[in-house]
């Protein structure tokens, strides 16, 4: 058949389309999903099923095969290939990689961004709804135990990243689920404190009653230590990644672009300081607040004798102490690994990214956190 033929057009394998129909059918299954060994061959049957399904819907003259893997991000490699004999004017092949978390990220990043759009230059009212709208959902779906699960993975696979003894392709691996998996937490963590936070100012008693409680759990000990703990663990990931020894490490027998690795990771890093001392300051003002409702502050005790601390300053004073989350903020913020300008990605007008978006993280997280010691200050006196 002459290749130009309408008939063999409509007959050929369309890329693209194909790749749509393997992409939605796999966010039917897996979209919003924590991994489970039990699910997975559940999983794996019904992303096979909602593939052949849509493929035969287009009713063209093929035969499908289709192959499903799902596997735990815990630094392991997995190779595949395959060989075919095929038309090639007509029949394709089409492999789709996904990434549930890359997936979330995308999702409430982009809910985000919808949400700010609407809230810029609102009345308060309007505020206050708009950011229901983004913290509803997160609460919904269980924000505090997914945050809690991300934050716990970034300590084992920096420390894979820093063992020189490892397998060089589990090396890899871990770096590359630190970027996957630091940028989701950072920014979800960050977002959710300071909205919390003016939610607490805007909304209504019932909201404010409920925000306040989120907060506490957000501030509670064992919450504040894992994220402590996950920012200590990203400043010493991207310190080792930046050294000539590890990049040569990690780029040897190629298939890996250990500066491209290692620009994205120093972006996060100084995103996470900004999450880190943003996280620091609401810490602070949540004491003073805690401090202020118990009749603590400088104007209320001026010459009284000491007395026991009330619970909730005592449990978030501790929470402080014991996480050293101030310490590990400040690291994050004065520890940033240097990057020189050539290893850059430029933009179509020539600008360096992502230096300018650093840049302006870096500046807020400064700010964030002196306001951090300013109310901490404000605590001491």
């Amino acid at each position: 058949m002459d290749a130009s033929d309408p008939s063999v057009e409509e007959a050929a394998f369309v890329a693209d389309d194909v790749s749509n129909i393997i992409k939605e059918s796999i966010d039917a299954v897996l979209q919003n999903q924590q991994y489970s060994e039990a699910k997975v061959s559940q999983w794996t049957s019904s992303c096979l099923e909602h593939c052949i399904k849509r493929l035969t819907a287009l009713n063209k003259p093929f035969k499908y095969v289709v192959t499903c893997v799902i596997m735990q991000k815990n630094g392991a490699g997995l190779h595949t290939a395959a060989s075919c004999w095929w038309d090639s004017t007509t029949d394709g092949s089409r492999t789709v990689r996904f990434g549930a978390v890359n997936a979330a990220n995308e999702a409430v990043t982009q809910q985000w961004l919808e949400i700010e759009s609407r809230v810029r230059g609102a009345p308060p009212v309007q505020r206050t709804t708009a950011l229901l709208d983004w913290i509803q959902p997160c609460v919904d779906t269980g924000v505090v135990p997914w945050l809690t699960r991300d934050l716990k993975l970034i300590p084992s696979k920096a420390a894979r990243v820093r063992n020189s003894a490892a397998p060089l392709e589990a090396r890899r691996n871990a770096a590359t689920s630190l970027n996957a998996c630091g940028t989701p937490a950072f920014m979800l963590l960050e977002h959710l404190v300071e909205l919390l936070f003016e939610l607490m100012g805007y909304g209504d008693p019932q909201q404010k009653a409920w925000a306040l409680e989120l907060l506490a759990t957000l501030h509670a000990r064992d919450f504040m230590t894992t994220a402590a703990v996950a920012f200590r663990a990203w400043t010493l990931f991207t310190a080792c990644l930046a050294l000539p020894q590890t990049l040569e490490a990690l780029e040897a027998g190629g298939g890996f672009s250990s500066v491209s690795c290692l620009v994205q990771a120093a972006a996060m890093h100084v995103n996470g300081a900004l999450c880190s001392t943003k996280y620091s300051r609401i810490a602070c003002l949540l004491l003073l607040s805690r401090m202020n409702a118990g009749g603590m502050l400088p104007e209320h005790s001026a010459g009284a004798a000491a007395a026991p601390l009330p619970a909730p300053v005592a449990e978030l004073v501790d929470a402080l102490a014991s996480s050293r989350l101030m310490p590990a903020a400040a690291e994050m913020l004065l520890e940033a690994p240097p990057v020189e300008e050539s290893l850059l990605v430029r933009d179509s007008e020539g600008v360096a990214c992502p230096q300018g978006r650093s840049g302006i993280d870096a500046h807020a997280a400064t700010r964030e956190a002196c306001q951090a010691l300013v109310a901490l200050q404000g605590a001491w006196l």
